[in-house]
């Protein structure tokens, strides 16, 4: 007909929760994972599986043994404990009686440069780093993975929702102790190791008195608007203030306003950074080393089965990802269980103090920031300093500049 027709091939339209006991839930969940898991282990290629130290890839893990399928398994690791999962991958693999693969990660200019040019697009994501590291480890023994990706935004495993939570009791303080918080939290020491203390206090206290979702939004936000005056040029500045940086996330808020609010929260993640972050990340670093990656958590009959979960089975006290803890006792090692959530950035903080601080000085200089044409340098340049000074940790902020910077290098 000579006509083009542009539609999503699917779009998830979540379920009302569904009151039900936990077991049954759970014997629901089992199912489901059994099923699907199965279903993506069909291929007529070698297969194998991530595996962080993490619930997810081992969940994943665990249902394709009892498929019965004998996987590999790849992880990666750094040398800094504090951000390493090592000892909890290897637990599984032992437990599960994987053949185990592992490879140390360390700064490399020359895959910083490369990433610039896969990845298609700026992506701050500092996992990016580590997912290439990976993808090309398990490239030398498979061709395809299963990855525990969307069980987080799924099943409530993140701890910002649990920050949402706090920051509603935090908004009713009174302005002074808010600003005492504020105040408080500035006067913290920094420190290099992963999530720190500090960091997660100023995090919090950076965006809790926001009204949602733009609070759940400041959890990721690098930089807050006073300091994007002083980073873009006065042009660029003028032109994006017509576009608010929490708009996608207020409207897929406003999108699940019938649901309950963890219902509303997950499925605002689902909508943006699972779609345009995660998701993506993988599929372009995966086919830079000629990899497929399957998904199994994220398979149609899961995630709509996810969105009639209630939320007191997916968070119960302090504890996150409740219906997966649950449903996996007893199956995986006690360190994966209880373990606290690490992800899976690099420590990038010693790192751009140490071993990448030339590359971040070269990337950062002024005249590589002003053939931009957007960015000032003065503003880089002095979270730089402050950084390699270590007197301040900016390694998210820098994370975001350098990212930039090194597309536009391959790209303009």
């Amino acid at each position: 007909t000579g006509t083009v027709t542009q539609a999503p091939y699917y779009e998830f339209f979540p379920r009302p929760p569904q009151p039900r006991p936990l077991s049954e839930t759970l014997e629901t969940l089992d199912q489901l994972l059994t099923e699907t898991v199965r279903d993506h282990l069909v291929s007529d290629v070698p297969l194998g599986l991530f595996l962080s130290g993490g619930l997810d890839s081992a969940t994943i893990a665990h249902y394709a043994r009892a498929a019965g399928k004998t996987l590999d398994s790849y992880t990666i690791y750094f040398g800094d404990a504090s951000f390493s999962e090592r000892r909890e991958a290897a637990e599984t693999a032992k437990r599960l009686d994987l053949h185990h693969h592992e490879e140390e990660m360390r700064p490399s200019t020359e895959v910083l440069a490369r990433l610039g040019e896969v990845l298609d697009e700026p992506l701050a994501d500092p996992s990016v780093l580590p997912t290439y590291y990976l993808c090309r480890l398990a490239r030398r023994g498979v061709t395809v993975t299963l990855s525990g990706d969307g069980g987080d935004e799924l099943f409530a495993g993140y701890p910002t929702y649990l920050a949402d939570r706090y920051a509603a009791w935090f908004r009713r303080l009174p302005a002074a102790a808010q600003r005492w918080a504020v105040q408080l939290a500035n006067a913290a020491p920094t420190s290099f190791k992963r999530i720190p203390w500090d960091y997660r206090l100023k995090a919090f206290v950076g965006a809790a008195a926001r009204p949602q979702p733009d609070a759940h939004f400041g959890w990721l936000e690098a930089f807050q608007r006073e300091e994007k005056e002083r980073l873009f040029t006065p042009d660029f500045w003028a032109s994006v203030q017509r576009h608010p940086p929490e708009q996608s996330f207020r409207e897929a808020f406003e999108d699940g306003r019938h649901r309950p609010f963890l219902e509303r929260l997950l499925y605002l993640d689902q909508r943006t950074r699972l779609l345009d972050q995660y998701l993506v990340k993988v599929d372009r670093l995966s086919m830079a080393n000629s990899l497929e990656v399957r998904v199994p958590l994220l398979d149609n009959a899961l995630v709509e089965f996810a969105s009639t979960v209630p939320a007191n089975h997916k968070i119960r006290g302090w504890t996150t990802k409740y219906l997966f803890r649950r449903l996996m006792k007893d199956r995986l090692p006690a360190s994966v269980l209880t373990g606290k959530k690490k992800g899976f950035s690099p420590p990038l903080a010693q790192w751009l103090a140490g071993p990448l601080k030339t590359w971040a000085e070269d990337l950062l200089s002024p005249e590589s920031l002003s053939r931009t044409g957007i960015l000032r340098p003065e503003f880089p340049r002095a979270l730089l300093a402050e950084h390699v000074a270590r007197r301040r940790d900016n390694h998210r902020r820098l994370w975001v500049l350098l990212s930039f910077v090194q597309w536009h290098r391959a790209y303009a």
